[in-house]
Protein backbone atom coordinates (compact mmCIF):
# COMPACT_ATOMS: atom_id res chain seq x y z
CA UNK A 1 0.00 0.00 0.00
CA UNK A 2 1.09 3.44 -0.76
CA UNK A 3 1.10 6.36 1.56
CA UNK A 4 -1.57 8.10 -0.50
CA UNK A 5 -4.01 5.26 0.13
CA UNK A 6 -3.70 5.55 3.92
CA UNK A 7 -6.57 7.24 5.61
CA UNK A 8 -5.66 10.30 7.62
CA UNK A 9 -8.09 10.93 10.45
CA UNK A 10 -9.70 14.35 10.50
CA UNK A 11 -10.03 16.18 13.79
CA UNK A 12 -13.30 15.36 15.59
CA UNK A 13 -15.75 18.22 15.84
CA UNK A 14 -16.21 19.59 19.34
CA UNK A 15 -19.77 18.82 20.41
CA UNK A 16 -19.66 19.82 24.09
CA UNK A 17 -20.33 17.72 27.17
CA UNK A 18 -22.14 14.45 26.84
CA UNK A 19 -25.82 14.71 27.74
CA UNK A 20 -27.55 11.53 28.85
CA UNK A 21 -29.33 9.93 31.75
CA UNK A 22 -27.73 10.89 35.03
CA UNK A 23 -26.72 7.98 37.22
CA UNK A 24 -27.48 8.26 40.95
CA UNK A 25 -24.59 8.41 43.41
CA UNK A 26 -23.24 5.12 44.65
CA UNK A 27 -24.98 5.55 48.01
CA UNK A 28 -28.39 5.59 46.29
CA UNK A 29 -27.82 2.69 43.92
CA UNK A 30 -29.61 -0.56 44.64
CA UNK A 31 -27.45 -3.63 45.03
CA UNK A 32 -27.58 -5.94 42.05
CA UNK A 33 -28.94 -9.33 43.03
CA UNK A 34 -27.85 -12.28 40.98
CA UNK A 35 -30.15 -15.26 40.80
CA UNK A 36 -33.33 -15.16 42.84
CA UNK A 37 -34.98 -11.81 43.37
CA UNK A 38 -35.66 -10.89 46.97
CA UNK A 39 -39.32 -11.08 47.95
CA UNK A 40 -40.87 -9.13 50.77
CA UNK A 41 -41.18 -11.24 53.92
CA UNK A 42 -44.73 -12.35 54.63
CA UNK A 43 -45.66 -12.63 58.30
CA UNK A 44 -48.35 -14.81 59.82
CA UNK A 45 -51.74 -13.15 60.29
CA UNK A 46 -51.81 -10.93 63.36
CA UNK A 47 -48.04 -10.64 63.83
CA UNK A 48 -47.82 -7.24 62.14
CA UNK A 49 -50.84 -5.98 64.08
CA UNK A 50 -49.33 -7.06 67.41
CA UNK A 51 -46.04 -5.39 66.46
CA UNK A 52 -47.90 -2.16 65.65
CA UNK A 53 -49.80 -2.34 68.97
CA UNK A 54 -46.54 -2.74 70.91
CA UNK A 55 -44.99 0.17 69.03
CA UNK A 56 -47.94 2.46 69.78
CA UNK A 57 -48.06 1.40 73.45
CA UNK A 58 -44.38 2.24 73.91
CA UNK A 59 -44.70 5.68 72.33
CA UNK A 60 -45.60 8.71 74.44
CA UNK A 61 -47.11 10.82 71.68
CA UNK A 62 -50.82 11.52 71.30
CA UNK A 63 -52.96 9.20 69.19
CA UNK A 64 -54.99 12.08 67.75
CA UNK A 65 -53.32 14.85 65.79
CA UNK A 66 -53.25 18.23 67.48
CA UNK A 67 -54.87 20.40 64.81
CA UNK A 68 -58.02 18.30 64.23
CA UNK A 69 -58.49 18.01 68.00
CA UNK A 70 -58.04 21.77 68.36
CA UNK A 71 -60.66 22.38 65.65
CA UNK A 72 -63.07 20.05 67.46
CA UNK A 73 -62.54 21.89 70.76
CA UNK A 74 -63.08 25.25 69.05
CA UNK A 75 -66.28 23.97 67.43
CA UNK A 76 -67.62 22.71 70.76
CA UNK A 77 -66.69 25.88 72.65
CA UNK A 78 -68.37 28.15 70.09
CA UNK A 79 -71.74 27.09 71.49
CA UNK A 80 -70.97 28.21 75.06
CA UNK A 81 -72.15 31.50 76.53
CA UNK A 82 -68.54 32.70 77.00
CA UNK A 83 -67.87 32.48 73.25
CA UNK A 84 -69.99 35.59 72.62
CA UNK A 85 -66.93 37.82 73.00
CA UNK A 86 -65.19 39.26 69.93
CA UNK A 87 -62.51 36.60 69.42
CA UNK A 88 -64.36 33.70 70.97
CA UNK A 89 -63.08 31.66 73.85
CA UNK A 90 -59.29 31.74 74.14
CA UNK A 91 -57.53 28.55 75.23
CA UNK A 92 -53.89 28.22 76.24
CA UNK A 93 -51.78 25.64 74.45
CA UNK A 94 -51.03 23.85 77.72
CA UNK A 95 -54.76 23.67 78.54
CA UNK A 96 -55.48 22.25 75.11
CA UNK A 97 -52.73 19.67 75.60
CA UNK A 98 -54.12 18.68 79.02
CA UNK A 99 -57.62 18.41 77.54
CA UNK A 100 -56.32 16.18 74.76
CA UNK A 101 -54.42 13.95 77.23
CA UNK A 102 -57.52 13.55 79.41
CA UNK A 103 -59.75 12.85 76.40
CA UNK A 104 -57.42 10.21 75.01
CA UNK A 105 -57.10 8.61 78.45
CA UNK A 106 -60.89 8.39 78.77
CA UNK A 107 -61.30 6.96 75.27
CA UNK A 108 -58.56 4.41 75.90
CA UNK A 109 -60.20 3.23 79.12
CA UNK A 110 -63.62 2.97 77.42
CA UNK A 111 -62.09 0.86 74.65
CA UNK A 112 -60.33 -1.33 77.22
CA UNK A 113 -63.60 -1.94 79.07
CA UNK A 114 -65.41 -2.61 75.78
CA UNK A 115 -62.73 -5.13 74.89
CA UNK A 116 -63.27 -6.87 78.24
CA UNK A 117 -67.01 -7.00 77.55
CA UNK A 118 -66.36 -8.53 74.13
CA UNK A 119 -63.98 -11.11 75.62
CA UNK A 120 -66.60 -11.95 78.25
CA UNK A 121 -69.06 -12.63 75.42
CA UNK A 122 -66.42 -14.93 73.85
CA UNK A 123 -65.73 -12.57 70.97
CA UNK A 124 -62.57 -10.85 69.83
CA UNK A 125 -64.28 -7.97 68.02
CA UNK A 126 -65.74 -4.97 69.85
CA UNK A 127 -69.34 -4.32 68.86
CA UNK A 128 -71.70 -1.43 69.51
CA UNK A 129 -73.49 -3.34 72.26
CA UNK A 130 -70.19 -3.56 74.18
CA UNK A 131 -69.82 0.21 74.05
CA UNK A 132 -73.45 0.68 75.17
CA UNK A 133 -72.90 -1.71 78.08
CA UNK A 134 -69.80 0.19 79.19
CA UNK A 135 -71.67 3.50 78.93
CA UNK A 136 -74.52 2.12 81.06
CA UNK A 137 -72.11 0.77 83.66
CA UNK A 138 -70.31 4.12 83.87
CA UNK A 139 -73.56 6.08 84.25
CA UNK A 140 -74.80 3.71 86.96
CA UNK A 141 -71.52 4.26 88.78
CA UNK A 142 -72.04 8.03 88.55
CA UNK A 143 -75.52 7.76 90.07
CA UNK A 144 -74.32 5.53 92.89
CA UNK A 145 -71.52 7.92 93.80
CA UNK A 146 -73.82 10.96 94.11
CA UNK A 147 -76.45 9.33 96.34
Amino acid sequence: MADSDAHTPSPAPSIGPRIGPRTPPTSQRRPITVGKTQRQRRFKPGVAALREIRKIQQSTRFCLQKTPFQRLVREVTQNTKHAEHEGGLRIQASALEALQAASEDLLTSVFEMSNLAAIHAKRVTIQQKDMVLVKNILTIGDHLGTA
